[in-house]
């Protein structure tokens, strides 16, 4: 896990490497709710083992098939980049493994952004997958949202992870 500037230059290289090869490059942005809903509840400490035990979950779903890279944004937010896709199913799948393994108390909500469909360039693709996060975080059950243009009529993100 790293930093807001690794994941954006690990975002430019998937996609610097997608070009060569004809693949695509997907950003998940996952929010998981628990460490923001026990506040008050818990030291700070145990609060950030959470945060650590959900990053290696997450982790552990996208980096062994996929080849993914995890970052910290935030307490409560993760970036993911899935590299060299296929299609959009993979993606799909992915997201489906970390709500999988997240499930519980975590309550994760998943912003997809594909590329280059959804944008050609690192920043673009995180405002497109914090567009549809902030979509997955209305429902009230654990989701994921690929980000759609009907979505940019519409209110973004309200906090920005970068």
């Amino acid at each position: 896990m790293g930093d807001s500037r690794g994941f954006v230059a690990s975002i430019e290289a998937s996609l610097a490497g997608a070009e060569t090869r004809a693949h695509r490059t997907a950003v998940l942005l996952v929010g998981i709710d628990g460490p923001r809903r026990l506040q008050g509840w818990l030291e700070p400490a145990a609060i950030e083992t959470l945060g650590h035990r959900a990053g290696c979950r997450i982790a552990s779903c996208v980096q062994e098939e996929d080849g993914g890279t995890v970052v910290l944004l935030r307490a409560d937010a993760f970036g993911v980049v899935l590299p060299r896709l296929r299609s959009g199913l993979q993606a799909r799948a992915a997201a489906n493994r970390i709500l999988a393994t997240l499930a519980g108390p975590f309550g994760p909500r998943i912003g997809i952004a594909i590329a280059p469909c959804d944008g050609r360039h690192a920043l673009v693709l995180v405002r497109c997958a914090a567009t549809a996060l902030a979509r997955a975080r209305q429902g009230d059950r654990p989701t994921y949202r690929f980000y759609l243009r009907a979505f940019a009529t519409s209110a973004a993100s309200s906090s920005p992870l970068l």
